[in-house]
Parts: structure tokens; sequence; C-alpha cells
């Protein structure tokens, strides 16, 4: 069992909840304890997938480099940007870098980040 897989259990029961609730219409107490449960659970998922993703990204020395050098790279982009394609390219690529970090995947945040500092280099 890892932190993703409590994060999915988490979102799965909110779920379950909120179909419950809607199938059997719900009134009062209990549909109110059933929405903050599930508000709760969803809540709870999100933040553990947030450690989860942190803790991957963290244990990789390449990684954080990788991420550090597209952050800056991105931030030394604004100053030189100067038509709208490149602007374009940039913000996309700073997407791409940020998916990379939320998919808790260090190759992946090792390619987004490698791909912007090239791309910004560029420029």
């Amino acid at each position: 069992m890892t932190i993703f897989d409590l994060a999915d259990a988490c979102q799965a029961l909110a779920v379950t909840l909120d179909a419950e609730q809607a199938a059997v219409n719900y009134e009062g107490q209990e549909a109110m304890t059933l929405g903050k449960l599930s508000v709760n659970l969803g809540a709870q998922a999100s933040s553990l997938r947030t450690l989860a993703v942190a803790d991957a990204i963290s244990n990789s020395a390449d990684a954080m480099k990788a991420l550090s050098d597209g952050t800056a790279a991105a931030n030394s982009a604004a100053a030189k940007l100067k038509i709208a394609g490149q602007a374009i390219q940039v913000a996309g690529l700073l997407l791409s870098l940020a998916a990379a970090v939320i998919s808790g995947s260090p190759a992946t945040v090792i390619s987004a980040g490698n791909g912007l500092v090239t791309a910004v280099k560029g420029l």
C-alpha cells in the first residue's frame, strides 16, 4: 500500500457517499453528514496526493535539480519574451513541468524540466 492508494480509497469513498446521498435523497442530518464526510474525504485525498508527490520528487536529486533548473529558466524567460509565440511555448512547457510534478514521476519531471531549460536557451 502506498500513500497514493490511501488517497484513491478516500476519493472512492467520497464518490460513493455522493452517489448514495443522491440516489436515496437523504435529508436533514444524514444528508449533511454524508455531504461533510464526502467533502472531507475529497480534501484528504488531495492532501495525501500532494504529500505522495512531494515525497516521490524530493527523493530524487535529479528530479529536484530539473525542477529547480526548469523553474529558474521559466523565471528568466519572462524578461526575454517579446512575441506571443515564445510566450505560448514557454507557458506550455511550464504547464508540462507542473503536470510532471503532479504525476509524481521523477523521470517525467526530469524530462519536462530539461525541455523547458532547452527551450528557454533558444530564445
